[in-house]
Protein backbone atom coordinates (compact mmCIF):
# COMPACT_ATOMS: atom_id res chain seq x y z
CA UNK A 1 0.00 0.00 0.00
CA UNK A 2 1.44 3.28 -0.73
CA UNK A 3 0.96 5.76 1.62
CA UNK A 4 0.83 9.51 1.44
CA UNK A 5 -0.96 12.38 2.40
CA UNK A 6 -4.31 11.90 0.98
CA UNK A 7 -6.19 9.45 2.67
CA UNK A 8 -9.10 9.25 0.19
CA UNK A 9 -6.40 6.31 -1.99
CA UNK A 10 -5.52 2.81 -1.29
CA UNK A 11 -2.78 0.96 -2.88
CA UNK A 12 -4.10 -2.26 -3.84
CA UNK A 13 -1.04 -5.07 -4.56
CA UNK A 14 -1.52 -7.90 -7.42
CA UNK A 15 1.08 -10.32 -6.61
CA UNK A 16 3.23 -12.28 -9.19
CA UNK A 17 3.88 -15.06 -7.32
CA UNK A 18 2.27 -19.00 -6.63
CA UNK A 19 3.00 -18.88 -2.80
CA UNK A 20 1.71 -15.49 -2.72
CA UNK A 21 -1.44 -16.69 -4.20
CA UNK A 22 -1.71 -19.91 -2.98
CA UNK A 23 -1.84 -17.99 0.58
CA UNK A 24 -4.14 -15.48 -0.58
CA UNK A 25 -6.64 -18.27 -1.80
CA UNK A 26 -6.89 -19.33 1.93
CA UNK A 27 -6.90 -15.90 3.82
CA UNK A 28 -8.60 -13.72 1.17
CA UNK A 29 -6.94 -10.30 0.95
CA UNK A 30 -4.59 -9.22 3.17
CA UNK A 31 -4.19 -5.58 4.34
CA UNK A 32 -0.28 -5.14 4.10
CA UNK A 33 2.57 -2.92 3.59
CA UNK A 34 5.70 -3.21 1.69
CA UNK A 35 8.65 -5.47 3.24
CA UNK A 36 10.56 -2.35 4.40
CA UNK A 37 10.51 0.92 6.43
CA UNK A 38 9.23 4.11 4.87
CA UNK A 39 11.92 5.75 2.94
CA UNK A 40 14.42 2.84 3.36
CA UNK A 41 15.94 0.23 0.40
CA UNK A 42 13.42 -2.09 -0.83
CA UNK A 43 13.99 -5.61 1.04
CA UNK A 44 14.24 -8.23 -1.42
CA UNK A 45 14.86 -11.37 0.44
CA UNK A 46 13.61 -13.16 3.81
CA UNK A 47 17.33 -13.19 5.12
CA UNK A 48 17.10 -9.62 4.63
CA UNK A 49 13.62 -8.89 6.27
CA UNK A 50 15.03 -10.52 9.31
CA UNK A 51 17.78 -8.95 10.13
CA UNK A 52 15.60 -5.89 9.72
CA UNK A 53 12.70 -6.77 11.31
CA UNK A 54 13.80 -9.86 13.69
CA UNK A 55 11.24 -11.09 15.77
CA UNK A 56 8.87 -8.67 15.45
CA UNK A 57 7.72 -10.79 12.67
CA UNK A 58 6.36 -14.05 13.42
CA UNK A 59 6.61 -15.75 10.41
CA UNK A 60 8.97 -15.26 6.92
CA UNK A 61 8.31 -16.58 3.75
CA UNK A 62 11.51 -18.14 2.69
CA UNK A 63 12.44 -16.83 -0.61
CA UNK A 64 13.65 -13.42 -2.79
CA UNK A 65 12.07 -11.51 -4.91
CA UNK A 66 10.97 -12.27 -8.14
CA UNK A 67 11.78 -9.05 -9.85
CA UNK A 68 14.12 -7.27 -7.64
CA UNK A 69 12.74 -4.02 -7.36
CA UNK A 70 9.80 -2.00 -6.35
CA UNK A 71 6.07 -2.38 -7.33
CA UNK A 72 4.33 -0.39 -10.29
CA UNK A 73 1.83 1.85 -8.51
CA UNK A 74 -0.42 3.01 -11.03
CA UNK A 75 -3.09 6.10 -10.36
CA UNK A 76 -6.37 4.96 -11.65
CA UNK A 77 -8.04 7.99 -10.51
CA UNK A 78 -6.63 9.58 -13.67
CA UNK A 79 -8.12 8.56 -16.73
CA UNK A 80 -6.44 5.54 -18.40
CA UNK A 81 -4.29 5.79 -15.42
CA UNK A 82 -0.79 7.46 -14.48
CA UNK A 83 2.41 5.77 -13.34
CA UNK A 84 3.59 6.97 -9.80
CA UNK A 85 6.42 5.39 -9.89
CA UNK A 86 7.42 2.48 -12.60
CA UNK A 87 8.84 -1.42 -11.14
CA UNK A 88 8.57 -4.49 -13.36
CA UNK A 89 5.04 -4.04 -14.56
CA UNK A 90 5.19 -1.73 -17.68
CA UNK A 91 2.12 0.35 -18.53
CA UNK A 92 0.06 -0.46 -19.70
CA UNK A 93 0.57 -3.86 -19.87
CA UNK A 94 0.98 -5.41 -22.96
CA UNK A 95 -2.14 -7.23 -23.08
CA UNK A 96 -4.40 -4.25 -23.26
Amino acid sequence: MLVQKNPISIGVRVPDNELAIELLKITGPLAVTSANRSGENDVTSNTEAEEIFGVSIAEYLEGASVHGSGSTIIDFRIEGGEILREGPLKWPPSYC
